[in-house]
C-alpha cells in the first residue's frame, strides 16, 4: 500500500527538480551569457548580418541597408497611422514588449520564445512615402542559437500580412 503513495510522490519530486533546473539554466543564460550576445538592430544603414540563418530582413526597394531577404510592400496610409496600427498588432503578439521607440518611427521590440523564453529582437522603421503612403523596413534576429527554423521570417511576414489585411497594401 505504501509503494502506491511513494510512486506519485517520486514523480512529483522529479517534475519539481526538472522545472527548477530549467529555471536555473534560463537564469544562467540570460544573466551570464546575455551580455555577450548581439544587440537589436540600431541602424539599418550599418546593419551587419550574421553568417547564420537566424535572422530576417525586409526593406523597400532601394533602401540603404544590407541585402534584404524580401522587399516590403507599400501601404495606402500615412506613416503615423501605419505606426499606430503596427503598435496595435505587436501589442496583440504573445510575450512581446516594446523596448524602445525612437524618432523617425523606429520601434524596437523583444519577443520571447514560448517554452524557454529565449529573447529575439526585432526592429521596424516606418517610412513615409509621397501621396500619404508609407512602407517599412524590418529586421528580426535571434539572440541565441545558429538557426531559428524560420521563426524570424514568419514573425515579420506575419506582421506585414496583418497590416495588409487591416489596411490594405
Amino acid at each position: 500500500m505504501l509503494k502506491y503513495f511513494f510512486i506519485p510522490l517520486a514523480i512529483l519530486l522529479l517534475l519539481i527538480t526538472v522545472l527548477l533546473a530549467s529555471q536555473m539554466t534560463r537564469m544562467f543564460l540570460f544573466e551570464f551569457i546575455g551580455g555577450k550576445t548581439r544587440p537589436p538592430c540600431q541602424d539599418f544603414a550599418s546593419l551587419k548580418r550574421p553568417g547564420s540563418p537566424n535572422d530576417f530582413l525586409m526593406t523597400p526597394p532601394g533602401f540603404d541597408s544590407a541585402s534584404p531577404d524580401k522587399f516590403s510592400p507599400e501601404f495606402p496610409i500615412d506613416a503615423g497611422l501605419l505606426t499606430l496600427e503596427l503598435l496595435r498588432i505587436t501589442g496583440e503578439m504573445p510575450r512581446t514588449r516594446l523596448v524602445k521607440r525612437e524618432a523617425g518611427n523606429r520601434l524596437q521590440f523583444e519577443q520571447r520564445s514560448g517554452l524557454f523564453l529565449f529573447p529575439d529582437f526585432f526592429t521596424i522603421q516606418v517610412i513615409a512615402l509621397p501621396g500619404n503612403n508609407s512602407t517599412l523596413a524590418a529586421y528580426s534576429g535571434s539572440v541565441f542559437g545558429h538557426s531559428d527554423l524560420g521563426v524570424n521570417r514568419r514573425r515579420i511576414e506575419g506582421i506585414v500580412e496583418k497590416l495588409q489585411n487591416r489596411i490594405g497594401g
